[in-house]
Protein backbone atom coordinates (compact mmCIF):
# COMPACT_ATOMS: atom_id res chain seq x y z
CA UNK A 1 0.00 0.00 0.00
CA UNK A 2 1.47 3.64 -0.89
CA UNK A 3 2.14 5.88 1.76
CA UNK A 4 -0.07 9.02 2.07
CA UNK A 5 1.81 11.73 3.78
CA UNK A 6 5.39 10.88 2.89
CA UNK A 7 6.62 14.02 2.13
CA UNK A 8 10.11 13.55 0.06
CA UNK A 9 12.44 17.24 0.06
CA UNK A 10 14.45 17.27 -3.27
CA UNK A 11 17.46 20.49 -3.24
CA UNK A 12 17.68 21.26 -6.72
CA UNK A 13 20.61 23.22 -7.88
CA UNK A 14 21.89 24.14 -11.35
CA UNK A 15 24.96 22.35 -12.65
CA UNK A 16 27.88 25.21 -12.65
CA UNK A 17 29.08 23.44 -16.37
CA UNK A 18 28.19 24.32 -19.39
CA UNK A 19 25.86 21.59 -20.74
CA UNK A 20 25.29 20.12 -17.72
CA UNK A 21 21.97 18.95 -15.74
CA UNK A 22 20.59 19.53 -12.74
CA UNK A 23 21.35 17.64 -10.23
CA UNK A 24 18.66 16.31 -7.33
CA UNK A 25 19.27 14.83 -3.88
CA UNK A 26 16.01 13.66 -2.72
CA UNK A 27 15.82 13.40 1.48
CA UNK A 28 12.53 11.94 2.83
CA UNK A 29 10.76 13.45 5.88
CA UNK A 30 7.56 13.25 7.82
CA UNK A 31 5.55 15.75 8.29
CA UNK A 32 5.17 20.06 6.84
CA UNK A 33 8.61 21.00 7.23
CA UNK A 34 12.07 19.73 5.36
CA UNK A 35 15.44 19.81 5.15
CA UNK A 36 18.08 21.19 2.78
CA UNK A 37 20.28 18.59 1.91
CA UNK A 38 23.85 19.79 1.01
CA UNK A 39 24.19 19.76 -2.67
CA UNK A 40 26.33 16.84 -4.34
CA UNK A 41 29.72 17.18 -5.69
CA UNK A 42 29.45 17.36 -9.78
CA UNK A 43 33.00 17.14 -10.88
CA UNK A 44 32.83 18.17 -15.24
CA UNK A 45 32.78 16.03 -17.76
CA UNK A 46 35.87 15.68 -19.89
CA UNK A 47 35.96 18.39 -22.33
CA UNK A 48 33.35 21.09 -20.40
CA UNK A 49 34.15 23.99 -20.08
CA UNK A 50 33.98 25.56 -16.45
CA UNK A 51 32.33 28.74 -15.89
CA UNK A 52 32.50 30.66 -12.55
CA UNK A 53 29.18 32.11 -11.16
CA UNK A 54 29.88 35.81 -9.05
CA UNK A 55 27.63 34.49 -6.04
CA UNK A 56 26.39 31.04 -4.86
CA UNK A 57 23.25 29.95 -5.93
CA UNK A 58 19.85 29.52 -3.38
CA UNK A 59 19.18 26.07 -4.55
CA UNK A 60 15.96 25.47 -5.36
CA UNK A 61 13.58 23.23 -2.61
CA UNK A 62 10.52 21.38 -3.53
CA UNK A 63 8.33 18.72 -1.74
CA UNK A 64 6.72 15.66 -3.18
CA UNK A 65 3.62 13.89 -1.68
CA UNK A 66 1.69 11.39 -2.91
CA UNK A 67 -2.07 9.67 -2.86
CA UNK A 68 -4.20 7.55 -4.38
CA UNK A 69 -6.90 7.27 -7.22
CA UNK A 70 -9.29 5.98 -4.11
CA UNK A 71 -8.44 8.76 -1.65
CA UNK A 72 -9.06 11.44 -4.30
CA UNK A 73 -12.55 10.19 -5.49
CA UNK A 74 -13.61 10.66 -1.45
CA UNK A 75 -12.64 13.95 -0.67
CA UNK A 76 -15.94 14.99 -2.89
CA UNK A 77 -18.52 16.24 -0.53
CA UNK A 78 -21.69 17.19 -2.69
CA UNK A 79 -19.87 20.57 -4.56
CA UNK A 80 -16.96 21.01 -2.60
CA UNK A 81 -14.04 18.89 -1.41
CA UNK A 82 -12.77 18.35 2.01
CA UNK A 83 -10.27 16.61 3.80
CA UNK A 84 -7.77 15.78 6.47
CA UNK A 85 -4.91 18.08 5.81
CA UNK A 86 -2.74 17.87 9.06
CA UNK A 87 -1.72 15.04 11.35
CA UNK A 88 -2.46 15.86 15.20
CA UNK A 89 -6.14 14.15 16.12
CA UNK A 90 -5.89 9.96 16.79
CA UNK A 91 -7.28 8.31 13.70
CA UNK A 92 -7.12 10.85 11.14
CA UNK A 93 -4.57 10.08 8.46
CA UNK A 94 -4.07 12.92 6.07
CA UNK A 95 -5.93 12.66 2.95
CA UNK A 96 -5.86 15.86 1.30
CA UNK A 97 -2.16 16.70 1.11
CA UNK A 98 -0.32 19.01 -1.28
CA UNK A 99 -0.50 16.21 -4.32
CA UNK A 100 -4.15 15.90 -4.00
CA UNK A 101 -4.68 19.83 -3.95
CA UNK A 102 -1.98 19.97 -7.28
CA UNK A 103 -3.91 16.94 -8.92
CA UNK A 104 -7.55 18.85 -8.45
CA UNK A 105 -6.27 22.49 -9.21
CA UNK A 106 -4.70 21.12 -12.53
CA UNK A 107 -7.92 19.31 -13.15
CA UNK A 108 -9.78 22.10 -12.16
CA UNK A 109 -7.95 24.93 -14.76
CA UNK A 110 -8.19 22.38 -17.50
CA UNK A 111 -12.03 21.63 -16.61
CA UNK A 112 -12.39 25.29 -16.64
CA UNK A 113 -10.40 26.15 -19.75
CA UNK A 114 -12.74 23.63 -21.41
CA UNK A 115 -16.17 25.29 -20.00
CA UNK A 116 -14.95 28.97 -21.24
CA UNK A 117 -13.46 28.07 -24.50
CA UNK A 118 -10.39 29.69 -23.76
CA UNK A 119 -6.40 28.39 -23.83
CA UNK A 120 -5.31 27.80 -20.42
CA UNK A 121 -2.54 30.08 -20.74
CA UNK A 122 -5.54 32.76 -20.94
CA UNK A 123 -7.33 31.38 -18.03
CA UNK A 124 -7.31 33.26 -14.50
CA UNK A 125 -7.65 32.06 -11.46
CA UNK A 126 -7.87 33.11 -7.84
CA UNK A 127 -7.46 31.47 -4.51
CA UNK A 128 -8.79 32.65 -1.74
CA UNK A 129 -8.41 30.93 1.95
CA UNK A 130 -9.73 31.29 5.85
CA UNK A 131 -6.73 31.26 8.52
CA UNK A 132 -6.16 27.37 8.69
CA UNK A 133 -2.47 26.04 9.08
CA UNK A 134 -2.26 24.05 6.13
CA UNK A 135 -4.04 26.83 3.98
CA UNK A 136 -0.48 28.46 2.62
CA UNK A 137 1.02 25.02 1.79
CA UNK A 138 -2.19 24.03 -0.42
CA UNK A 139 -2.57 27.13 -2.23
CA UNK A 140 0.95 26.47 -3.03
CA UNK A 141 -0.10 23.35 -4.06
CA UNK A 142 -3.19 24.43 -6.41
CA UNK A 143 -0.46 27.61 -7.90
CA UNK A 144 1.39 24.57 -8.80
CA UNK A 145 -1.03 22.46 -10.46
CA UNK A 146 -2.10 25.89 -12.25
CA UNK A 147 1.41 26.37 -13.49
CA UNK A 148 1.43 22.57 -14.55
CA UNK A 149 -1.99 23.17 -16.34
CA UNK A 150 -0.01 25.53 -18.24
CA UNK A 151 -1.64 29.36 -16.56
CA UNK A 152 0.79 32.02 -16.93
CA UNK A 153 -0.80 34.48 -14.06
CA UNK A 154 -2.67 33.50 -11.04
CA UNK A 155 -3.59 35.54 -8.09
CA UNK A 156 -3.04 34.59 -4.25
CA UNK A 157 -6.23 36.76 -2.69
CA UNK A 158 -4.83 35.64 0.78
CA UNK A 159 -6.95 35.61 3.67
CA UNK A 160 -10.52 35.71 2.57
CA UNK A 161 -14.09 34.49 2.98
CA UNK A 162 -16.24 32.34 1.09
CA UNK A 163 -18.31 35.39 -0.14
CA UNK A 164 -15.30 37.39 -1.03
CA UNK A 165 -13.71 34.63 -3.00
CA UNK A 166 -16.68 34.46 -5.14
CA UNK A 167 -16.91 38.71 -5.39
CA UNK A 168 -13.41 38.76 -6.82
CA UNK A 169 -14.99 36.80 -10.33
CA UNK A 170 -17.47 39.32 -10.71
CA UNK A 171 -15.76 42.65 -9.34
CA UNK A 172 -15.22 45.01 -12.06
CA UNK A 173 -11.32 45.31 -10.80
CA UNK A 174 -10.50 42.33 -10.54
CA UNK A 175 -13.04 39.97 -12.66
CA UNK A 176 -10.81 36.90 -12.56
CA UNK A 177 -12.30 34.06 -14.57
CA UNK A 178 -12.58 31.52 -11.31
CA UNK A 179 -12.09 31.57 -7.93
CA UNK A 180 -10.90 28.60 -5.67
CA UNK A 181 -11.78 29.17 -1.83
CA UNK A 182 -10.06 26.75 0.21
CA UNK A 183 -11.78 26.34 4.08
CA UNK A 184 -13.55 23.35 5.50
CA UNK A 185 -15.82 26.01 7.09
CA UNK A 186 -16.61 25.11 10.51
CA UNK A 187 -14.85 21.84 10.96
CA UNK A 188 -12.08 21.42 13.02
CA UNK A 189 -8.11 23.07 12.58
CA UNK A 190 -6.50 19.86 10.71
CA UNK A 191 -9.76 19.64 7.96
CA UNK A 192 -9.38 21.38 5.09
CA UNK A 193 -10.64 21.75 1.39
CA UNK A 194 -12.02 23.52 -1.28
CA UNK A 195 -14.91 25.71 -3.04
CA UNK A 196 -14.85 26.33 -6.59
CA UNK A 197 -16.45 29.42 -8.16
CA UNK A 198 -17.05 30.69 -11.77
CA UNK A 199 -18.89 34.29 -12.57
CA UNK A 200 -21.98 32.06 -12.77
CA UNK A 201 -21.18 31.21 -9.08
CA UNK A 202 -20.53 27.66 -7.23
CA UNK A 203 -20.17 24.04 -9.21
CA UNK A 204 -22.39 22.24 -8.62
CA UNK A 205 -21.93 18.39 -7.66
CA UNK A 206 -21.86 16.98 -11.08
CA UNK A 207 -18.74 19.21 -11.80
CA UNK A 208 -16.96 18.48 -8.89
CA UNK A 209 -17.49 14.76 -10.00
CA UNK A 210 -15.97 15.65 -13.06
CA UNK A 211 -12.74 17.42 -11.98
CA UNK A 212 -11.97 14.44 -9.52
CA UNK A 213 -12.55 11.76 -11.90
CA UNK A 214 -10.06 13.67 -13.97
CA UNK A 215 -7.50 14.46 -10.69
CA UNK A 216 -7.89 10.41 -10.33
CA UNK A 217 -6.88 9.72 -13.73
CA UNK A 218 -3.73 11.79 -13.30
CA UNK A 219 -3.22 10.22 -10.17
CA UNK A 220 -2.61 6.79 -11.95
CA UNK A 221 -0.51 8.12 -14.62
CA UNK A 222 1.98 9.82 -12.00
CA UNK A 223 1.99 7.57 -8.78
CA UNK A 224 4.95 9.07 -7.11
CA UNK A 225 3.57 12.63 -7.08
CA UNK A 226 5.06 16.30 -8.37
CA UNK A 227 7.57 18.60 -6.96
CA UNK A 228 5.93 21.32 -5.35
CA UNK A 229 8.14 24.89 -4.70
CA UNK A 230 8.87 24.96 -0.69
CA UNK A 231 7.01 28.36 0.26
CA UNK A 232 8.92 31.53 1.17
CA UNK A 233 10.24 32.16 4.62
CA UNK A 234 6.97 34.81 4.95
CA UNK A 235 4.50 31.58 3.96
CA UNK A 236 4.16 33.35 -0.11
CA UNK A 237 4.30 31.12 -2.97
CA UNK A 238 7.69 31.15 -4.56
CA UNK A 239 6.00 30.24 -8.04
CA UNK A 240 6.59 33.02 -10.53
CA UNK A 241 2.86 33.13 -11.84
CA UNK A 242 1.80 34.06 -8.75
CA UNK A 243 -0.03 37.65 -8.47
CA UNK A 244 -0.37 38.51 -4.98
CA UNK A 245 -3.31 40.59 -4.38
CA UNK A 246 -5.20 40.77 -1.28
CA UNK A 247 -9.13 41.42 -2.03
CA UNK A 248 -10.69 41.40 1.33
CA UNK A 249 -9.35 45.52 1.52
CA UNK A 250 -11.73 45.80 -1.43
CA UNK A 251 -14.55 43.58 -0.35
CA UNK A 252 -15.16 45.36 2.89
CA UNK A 253 -15.35 48.37 0.95
CA UNK A 254 -17.97 46.88 -1.12
CA UNK A 255 -20.04 46.21 1.18
CA UNK A 256 -19.84 49.44 2.91
CA UNK A 257 -21.12 50.71 0.04
CA UNK A 258 -24.04 48.60 -0.11
CA UNK A 259 -25.28 49.43 3.33
CA UNK A 260 -24.88 53.27 2.86
CA UNK A 261 -26.39 52.99 -0.26
CA UNK A 262 -29.00 51.10 1.28
CA UNK A 263 -30.21 53.34 4.05
CA UNK A 264 -29.39 56.89 1.53
CA UNK A 265 -26.47 58.36 3.57
CA UNK A 266 -22.45 58.12 2.93
CA UNK A 267 -19.82 57.01 4.68
CA UNK A 268 -19.32 60.13 6.59
CA UNK A 269 -22.92 60.32 7.98
CA UNK A 270 -21.46 57.12 9.97
CA UNK A 271 -24.73 55.57 9.11
CA UNK A 272 -24.63 52.76 11.74
CA UNK A 273 -23.83 55.49 14.79
CA UNK A 274 -25.30 55.10 18.08
CA UNK A 275 -25.60 50.90 17.17
CA UNK A 276 -24.10 48.12 18.96
CA UNK A 277 -23.31 45.64 16.91
CA UNK A 278 -21.17 42.17 18.29
CA UNK A 279 -19.34 40.22 15.74
CA UNK A 280 -17.90 36.81 16.95
CA UNK A 281 -15.74 35.77 13.91
CA UNK A 282 -14.39 32.13 16.00
CA UNK A 283 -11.33 33.37 14.81
CA UNK A 284 -11.70 32.47 11.37
CA UNK A 285 -11.66 35.16 8.26
CA UNK A 286 -14.94 37.37 9.48
CA UNK A 287 -13.36 39.10 11.91
CA UNK A 288 -12.64 42.32 9.15
CA UNK A 289 -16.55 42.71 9.52
CA UNK A 290 -16.37 44.15 12.74
CA UNK A 291 -13.23 46.34 12.12
CA UNK A 292 -13.43 47.22 8.74
CA UNK A 293 -17.16 47.49 7.62
CA UNK A 294 -19.35 48.05 10.63
CA UNK A 295 -16.98 50.20 13.06
CA UNK A 296 -16.02 52.90 9.95
CA UNK A 297 -20.09 53.13 10.02
CA UNK A 298 -19.90 54.41 12.97
CA UNK A 299 -21.36 51.44 14.98
CA UNK A 300 -19.65 50.41 18.19
CA UNK A 301 -18.58 46.57 18.17
CA UNK A 302 -16.62 46.69 21.58
CA UNK A 303 -19.08 43.80 22.11
CA UNK A 304 -17.13 41.13 19.75
CA UNK A 305 -15.40 38.49 20.07
CA UNK A 306 -12.68 36.13 18.19
CA UNK A 307 -12.09 38.58 15.63
CA UNK A 308 -8.07 37.87 14.75
CA UNK A 309 -7.43 34.72 12.54
CA UNK A 310 -6.01 32.21 14.29
CA UNK A 311 -5.59 28.54 12.28
CA UNK A 312 -5.94 26.73 15.19
CA UNK A 313 -9.56 27.81 16.14
CA UNK A 314 -9.02 28.23 20.21
CA UNK A 315 -11.98 29.56 20.95
CA UNK A 316 -14.10 27.32 18.62
CA UNK A 317 -16.21 25.26 20.97
CA UNK A 318 -16.48 28.66 23.29
CA UNK A 319 -17.72 30.97 20.11
CA UNK A 320 -19.87 28.15 19.03
CA UNK A 321 -21.83 28.12 22.70
CA UNK A 322 -21.90 31.27 23.50
CA UNK A 323 -21.78 33.38 20.69
CA UNK A 324 -25.37 34.54 21.44
CA UNK A 325 -24.79 35.15 24.93
CA UNK A 326 -21.70 37.84 23.60
CA UNK A 327 -22.55 41.30 25.57
CA UNK A 328 -23.57 44.26 23.67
Amino acid sequence: MRALATTACVSVTANAFTGGSHSTRPGVRQGPHCFTPKPRTVRPSRGACRVFAMAPVKPKVTFVTTTTPELLLKLQNGSDVRGVALEGVAGESVTMNEEATFLIAEAFVEWLAVALKKDVKDVVVAVGRDPRLSGPNLANACFAGFESAGCTRVVDLGIATTPACFMSTISESTNYDAAVMLTASHLPFNRNGAKFFTKQGGLNKIDIAAIMEAASAKCEHAPGGHPIPQLNDDLSSAIEIVETKPFLPLYAAQLRRLICDGVGETEHDKPLRGMKIAVDAGNGSGGFFATDVLAPLGADVSGSQFLDPDGTFPNHRYALGLSFAAPL
